[in-house]
This record gives structure tokens, C-alpha cells and sequence, in this order.
């Protein structure tokens, strides 16, 4: 066990979407509530509780949530959505 070789990786933690900006990262990706809650893997309630404040995401939608206000390309690029027009 001497020479085992251990690499150390630091995970950031997601930052946390609440309310407005979860509406305003699904209206800049051109989504309704029922396609943004497709993508998400959750109800179209479960947007609209987000959005208005009543219930937080956790774990994995605040990390999509994240993934898709950094790059506004995301859900194209990897297929998750597609334009009728393409």
C-alpha cells in the first residue's frame, strides 16, 4: 500500500436556484413550465411550487439548474431538447 498513487478531487457545491431565477433561467431557455418540468424530470407542479417559492430543488435539479445558466446551450448540444426548425 506504499505506493499507491491517490489523486484528491474537490466537488464544488451547486449553487442554490430559488423562485425568480429558476423562471428566469426557463424563460431564457424558451421553455414552458411543462417542457422546463420534462427536461428537469419533474412535474409541471413541482416547476410552478419552485417558481413561486413554495418548495426548493434539491441535489440534481439545483445542479442542472446550474449547468443550464452557465451554458444556455446545454439541452442542444447534448440532445435533451430539439427545435422543430432543425
Amino acid at each position: 500500500l506504499r505506493n499507491v498513487k491517490t489523486d484528491r478531487i474537490f466537488v464544488a457545491s451547486p449553487s442554490r436556484y430559488r423562485g425568480e431565477e429558476i423562471r428566469r433561467i426557463r424563460v431564457e431557455q424558451h421553455l414552458t413550465q411543462q417542457t422546463f418540468a420534462s427536461v428537469l424530470g419533474v412535474s409541471k407542479k413541482t416547476v410552478e411550487a419552485w417558481e413561486a417559492g413554495r418548495n426548493v430543488p434539491q441535489g440534481p435539479a439545483q445542479r442542472m439548474l446550474e449547468l443550464m445558466h452557465k451554458d444556455r446551450n446545454l439541452l442542444q448540444k447534448y440532445g435533451i431538447i430539439k427545435n422543430n426548425n432543425n
